[in-house]
């Protein structure tokens, strides 16, 4: 069972929206796409967390500058800190780069494979 994502209390500083912007940034283009794929309210609203995660992680770098390494990090950082939460954090980064971003490329199945190869050593070990 994967643990509840990140919450703001989590980051010492949550990503701002762009309201009043005209171009929507990544968080409400991510709503909007996951809204439209009859996502509930709940998920969504995990799904974003999930990506703020990971790119406050990455020191607010923006995801269309990131790739399959910065992901993998990423994954690595969620099964050595927390416990193996991958799962969940896995289906809301490839909505991002697949639904949002047109990158489904990011999270290829060979990353996946090492993902799961770290877990199982984390848990016979």
């Amino acid at each position: 069972m994967n643990p509840s994502p990140p919450s703001s209390v989590d980051r010492e500083k949550s990503i701002p929206s762009r309201q009043g912007s005209q171009v929507p940034g990544f968080r409400e283009k991510l709503c909007q796409v996951l809204k439209e794929r009859g996502y509930s309210a709940e998920r969504v609203g995990r799904y974003v967390a999930w990506c703020q995660d990971f790119i406050l992680y990455h020191h607010r770098r923006p995801p269309m500058e990131m790739g399959a390494l910065e992901v993998e990090q990423y994954f690595q950082h969620l099964c050595q800190e927390r416990g193996g939460a991958v799962g969940e954090a896995r289906d809301a980064l490839a909505a991002l780069y697949r639904d949002v971003m047109g990158q489904g490329q990011a999270l290829a199945p060979r990353l996946l494979d090492r993902v799961r190869a770290v877990q199982r050593v984390r848990h016979y070990a």
